[in-house]
């Protein structure tokens, strides 16, 4: 009994080799006429957030999503569009009366009725506004000696730091700041993205004239409204000396500043926008609620601290 063997090719029935070198031919055609698609001129090329790259200069703002889920409009350039009125933020309570004199050269920031000294968060080589050298200083509203600290960061093009800018902010301010709880921050910050930094710039510019948080919302309502927004005007909506303004901006004397206060902010270990700080607490993301209960809880303990 002799084992199975593989037979050479030229021994094999006429048969099967005519259906092999047929079955040869009919797959090597099929294969040669395969087409891959290419995108043509007039189709645009999507990139990994559905933007399109063919014409970057005209291209449409593509969509992202930040890391907690708010919607960023990526604008291309901002473009100039017409301020709606500003609202006047007007709170019940009383301004908040600061100590005087002013130390030298400190100028205070002023936000409708609200006002408050800048928040000293250590020293730098850089130099920031409000005219005092070695220091790093943040916009604040409120009192220095308030029991909670409230620190925020927030982006120009953060959906959700929008909402919280427009529409909680003044509540917050009216029923923990005037009441002198809350010493409320605001912190320079934006993301590695040429819009972004400019705005930061120009923010800084604003809160060397102590119009940080009028900047802010101007530049916030401006994006909300009109998907834009035009530094210089909303400079002249939250009543900055326009002037002063554009000095700021051409000589760039705070570009190290920007640099500075976001390598600050991630020694913090911000990671998304919007984020919150209550006194050592990170709150990331829209959590209005959560924010309030932390307040809360942070002023029971230092009543309960004081009471002993």
């Amino acid at each position: 009994m002799t084992g199975q063997r593989c037979r050479p090719w030229h021994t094999i029935g006429n048969k099967w080799y005519l259906l092999l070198l047929v079955a040869v031919i009919v797959f090597v055609a099929v294969g040669c006429g395969v087409e891959f698609p290419t995108a043509t001129a007039d189709e645009p090329v999507a990139d990994s957030v559905g933007g399109d790259l063919s014409s970057p200069a005209q291209s449409t703002p593509g969509t992202l999503l930040d890391n907690d889920g708010a919607d960023l409009e990526v604008l291309a350039t901002p473009t100039a569009k017409p301020l709606p009125p500003t609202e006047t933020i007007a709170p019940t309570e009383e301004t908040i009366d600061l100590p005087q004199p002013l130390p030298e050269g400190l100028i205070p920031e002023r936000f409708g009725a609200f006002q408050g000294y800048p928040y000293d968060a250590g020293e730098t080589d850089a130099r920031y506004p409000y005219a005092l050298s070695g220091r790093r200083l943040f916009p604040a509203l409120g009192s220095a000696d308030a029991p909670v600290v409230v620190q925020e960061f927030t982006e120009v093009f953060c959906g959700h730091c929008h909402n919280f800018v427009l529409n909680e902010m003044d509540e917050f301010l009216s029923e923990y700041v005037s009441s002198g709880q809350v010493l409320y921050v605001g912190h320079f910050f934006g993301f590695a993205r040429t819009e972004s930094l400019s705005y930061v710039e120009a923010s800084m510019c604003a809160a060397e004239q102590g119009r940080y948080f009028a900047y802010v919302h101007a530049v916030f309502d401006d994006l909300s409204n009109n998907g834009a927004f035009d530094l210089l005007e909303a400079a002249a909506a939250s009543e900055l000396e326009i002037d002063q303004f554009t000095a700021c901006l051409e000589t760039g004397r705070y570009r190290p500043a920007v640099q500075d206060a976001l390598e600050h902010a991630q020694g913090m270990g911000l990671h998304a926008t919007p984020t919150f700080f209550v006194n050592d607490t990170k709150v990331e993301g829209y959590r209005p609620d959560e924010i309030r209960r932390l307040i809360e809880a942070a002023l029971k303990r230092d009543t309960s601290s004081n009471a002993d």
